[in-house]
């Protein structure tokens, strides 16, 4: 039976519009960011010549390519035109992994991947091996990422393990050139899929992203597949033997995009409201929306426990350390104004260092603190960099540092021409393809893409931390809405600029109302979060010779300390600590060193002194202080090691007795 158009369809055409505005918006303000940047290059000199050789060499070559492929595919067709881009794609990585030094060193969280990776593969999944690993930060997450391919490759390659994982890793991204090439043709036809595929040969990144060992790469093609099966599972005309091998393979999905750590939950969602949202439209009837929850949802939720349930137990019941967060934690480095948005190492070692029981408050007073403290920034500022940094789409921090630090500095400035070229020319397409996609949304045609690349979009932007990197997973569908302009006649595309007017409208006044209601909320909660906040620390004062300038974001929770040296060592402080009425029952602080060497932290003590006596502790150390009714008057800080660097202080907490009230 055909499902019937409800009245709902235009609400649900309402609710892509604003995904794609979203989308849109980061967009452009990514272009902006990207410009900006290199016009301040421009200005200090940065942009050397490599940059520049790598900037036009590959406008040059990007011409030749797209001239190439285009020539290809009117001559041979659309499937001979993609096996020759995915043998091409793979070629090219191939050659980038033969060229490279397999002794090169991998950085950030490459370097953690591997280390996990060689113990794992010498020890296995046994108790006394997880246990060992779970003094480190973030256990749980590497030792389940490492499964089931790469921990595989480690113990079978040995050796070889670093040429292994780059071939591997050139496999998937030449795979997923087929998977965007058919969600393309079946979403919005032939032309828009030869771009999609075009684009993605096109993107610098993907040249030499499978040089590093980069976790995205096997999560952006689980969440890849994801959008594959989404896209057949909503096609007309669907035969029953498909659809067994569409829901086997979504029963196989999940439990491996639970492996990833995070995807699989937004992944949920997003099917769970993709589902609800097609039967809305039109799109199915209720008996196949049915089958759509239990094939896409419940099976895959149920194969997801019975296979990797086991895995979660043996690794949380090896966990002899409890250094991990909560998810909330993820959040709160996200929301930190002084790193834009991206990983903040500060978060991360209050968290390593508070005791299990206390991290989620600890982290949700974190959380507060910044809406308290920090609210326009936070809307006004923070907001709009995350959402930027989000979309520079093939901006290769991670790759490029690799390059850099293993002396690569030639290639690394090539590759930031040619991220710059491709970033600079192409993020206007991709703003262009969105704002000529809002017309075309009462077919629903694409909800199946919208809405989970969205959605995946903005956990990252509002909910953790954001970095360029993190876009990986969403590029397929952004280069099929670059395609969009270059697919449709002129006509066609005027015809969609116009119509896209009123749909644009209403997204973009949706969107400013939840602006304006986030604003609001956080002006009637101000009493609440200030009462969840951190002590504003500007009530403990320290002399003017001790202390140290503040980011104005940073000064309510933390200070800053002059080191002063002598023979004897270095002294910080003196920080007198008020009198507090009612007294708490005891406070604790946390002392970061700032620009400390890694290796000479393992031998540093300092000792906090007070009228009460001493304290002595490793550096970054959590402190706990006994809080008398007169106050602990001053603090002042000591280490018989000569250090010439600030030691900071803050995010502090007090306890009070449980029938104490403020």
């Amino acid at each position: 039976m055909k499902p019937r158009r409800p009245a709902f369809a235009p609400f649900v055409a309402w609710l892509q519009a604003c995904g794609v505005l979203f989308l849109a918006m980061g967009l452009l303000l990514a272009w902006g960011a990207a410009l900006v940047n290199f016009a301040g290059k421009l200005r200090a000199g940065e942009a050397n010549a490599p940059v520049w050789l790598g900037l036009v060499a590959y406008a040059l070559l990007a011409a030749a390519l797209v001239a190439g492929l285009a020539w290809l595919r009117g001559r041979r067709g659309d499937r001979f035109f993609l096996g020759a881009a995915v043998a091409l794609s793979l070629l090219a990585q191939l050659g980038a992994v033969w060229a490279a030094d397999a002794r090169w060193n991998w950085t950030g969280d490459a370097y953690i991947f591997r280390h996990y990776l060689d113990v794992l593969s010498a020890g296995g999944y046994a108790p006394e091996t997880l246990g060992n690993l779970s003094r480190h930060y973030d256990y749980r997450v590497w030792t389940l990422r490492a499964l089931p391919f790469y921990h595989a490759l480690r113990v079978a390659a040995a050796d070889r393990f670093v040429p292994a994982a780059q071939t591997f890793q050139a496999l998937l991204i030449a795979l997923s050139l087929a998977l965007a090439w058919r969600i393309a043709r079946l979403s919005f036809g032939r032309r828009v899929a030869f771009w999609t595929v075009a684009f993605q040969l096109l993107m610098p990144f993907r040249a030499f992203i499978c040089l590093e060992l980069n976790h995205h790469v096997l999560g952006g093609f689980y969440f890849l597949v994801g959008l594959w099966l989404l896209t057949e599972w909503f096609r007309p005309g669907r035969r029953p033997w498909q659809t067994a091998v569409l829901a086997t393979g979504a029963a196989g999905l999940l439990p491996l995009m639970r492996l990833e750590g995070g995807i699989d939950a937004v992944w949920t969602g997003a099917v769970a409201l993709v589902a609800f949202l097609a039967w809305l439209a039109g799109m199915q009837t209720v008996g196949r929306t049915l089958r759509s929850a239990v094939f896409l949802l419940a099976l895959p939720l149920l194969a997801a426990r019975l296979l990797v349930g086991p895995l979660f137990d043996r690794i949380e019941r090896a966990d002899l350390h409890r250094h991990e967060g909560s998810r909330i934690g993820f959040m709160a480095r996200g929301w930190a104004p002084e790193t834009g948005g991206e990983y903040c190492g500060t978060y991360e070692v209050v968290d390593y260092l508070t005791p299990r029981a206390e991290k989620k408050p600890v982290q949700v007073a974190i959380l507060a603190s910044q809406a308290y403290y920090n609210p326009r920034v936070l809307l006004t500022s923070l907001l709009p960099i995350k959402l930027a940094k989000y979309f520079l789409v093939g901006y290769a921090s991670g790759a490029e540092e690799m390059l850099a630090q293993n002396g690569a500095t030639r290639a690394r400035a090539l590759a930031e021409g040619a991220r710059t070229a491709f970033l600079l020319a192409l993020l206007p397409f991709m703003f262009w393809g969105a704002w000529l996609l809002l017309p075309r949304l009462r077919a629903a045609r694409g909800l199946s893409l919208i809405l989970p690349c969205a959605l995946l979009a903005a956990t990252y932007v509002l909910l953790g931390e954001t970095s360029p990197r993190y876009s990986f997973y969403v590029q397929p569908f952004l280069f099929m809405l670059a395609a969009l302009p270059l697919a449709a006649p002129p006509a066609r595309r005027r015809r969609w600029a116009r119509a896209a007017v009123r749909p644009g409208l209403a997204a973009a006044i949706a969107l400013g109302g939840v602006w304006l209601a986030a604003a609001a909320a956080l002006a009637v909660a101000r009493p609440a979060l200030g009462r969840a906040a951190l002590p504003d620390l500007r009530a403990w004062s320290a002399a003017d010779t001790a202390a140290l300038a503040v980011p104005a974001t940073l000064a309510p929770f933390e200070i800053r300390l002059e080191p002063h040296v002598a023979s004897g060592g270095t002294a910080w402080g003196p920080v007198r600590l008020p009198a507090l009425a009612p007294a708490p029952r005891a406070v604790a602080f946390y002392l970061l060193p700032e620009g400390v060497p890694a290796a000479q932290l393992q031998t540093v003590q300092v000792a906090t002194e007070t009228a009460a006596g001493a304290q002595t502790n490793s550096l970054p150390a959590r402190i706990r202080l006994e809080y008398p009714s007169g106050g602990l008057g001053e603090l002042l800080f000591r280490s018989p090691a000569v250090l010439p660097h600030p030691l900071r202080i803050g995010y502090a907490t007090y306890e009070f007795d449980e029938k104490t009230t403020e």
